[in-house]
Formats: structure tokens, C-alpha cells, sequence
């Protein structure tokens, strides 16, 4: 989305890009992704990267994005749905910063947080850029 949120029509896509589509993409993607955490936590299997993907869907769900709207209630469900240990990790507990930097109008804490941000997570942070 960072990369491509600047094309326009006829710029390599032949309707511009999509924000909204893509985001509902990535949300499809990451339902997908959390169910097959869920089956093998069931199994006893821990997977390491379930944090990092926790994270960033936390982040996806911060706000609204161009194009696509999201209930803050949104956030708060989905971090209930969380086991707390996931809930504790550093890339949760740093998606849950951001969102109440968004959540506060904190523009100085979103941008110290988008400092110390890995590629990725600035990556879903830069749609609220603007803001």
C-alpha cells in the first residue's frame, strides 16, 4: 500500500489504486493467516511469527484508511479475540500505541512511534500520515 498509494490511473493499474481493496485483501489474507495460528495452537504448536502478524493486523485496524472505513470498536474486539500473552508482545503492545496516539489527535507520539517502527509497521502506519 506505501508503495503503490500514489498511482493514479493509467499509471500501471488501469483504474488507479485501490486502498480499499487492497486493505480488504490484507484482511481476508490475515483471517486465513489467524485461523491456521488458532488450529495449531489447539495443537500445541507455537508458531513465532503469530506476534508479528498480530501486530500488524492491529495496525491495519487502527482507523480509517483512504477508501476504507473502520469502526474503532474494531481494534478493541479484535484485541479481546488476542490470547493475553499475544496481547503483551512488543508488536502488539506497539500497534496498541499507535492507535491511541491516532485515537488522542498525538501527532509528536505517532511520529516517536513511526521513528522506531520496523519497515512494515511504518508501512501501515503511513496511511495516517497525512492525517
Amino acid at each position: 500500500m506505501h508503495e503503490l498509494c500514489e498511482y493514479t490511473k493509467g499509471e500501471g493499474f488501469s483504474e488507479g489504486f485501490d486502498a480499499h481493496l487492497n486493505i480488504e485483501q490484507m484482511n481476508k489474507a490475515s483471517v486465513e493467516l489467524f485461523q491456521m495460528y488458532d488450529d495449531h495452537r489447539k495443537k500445541g504448536v507455537d508458531i513465532p511469527t503469530e506476534k508479528e502478524f498480530r501486530g500488524y493486523y492491529a495496525l491495519l485496524k487502527l482507523d480509517k484508511h483512504p477508501g476504507y472505513k473502520v469502526e474503532p470498536a474494531e481494534l478493541s474486539l479484535d484485541l479481546a479475540k488476542m490470547t493475553p500473552e499475544i496481547r503483551q508482545t512488543p508488536e502488539v503492545l506497539f500497534a496498541r500505541n499507535v492507535a491511541r496516539a491516532c485515537r488522542t489527535g498525538n501527532f509528536i507520539a505517532f511520529f516517536r512511534l513511526a521513528r522506531k517502527a520496523t519497515y512494515l509497521q511504518a508501512c501501515l502506519m503511513h496511511a495516517h500520515f497525512a492525517k
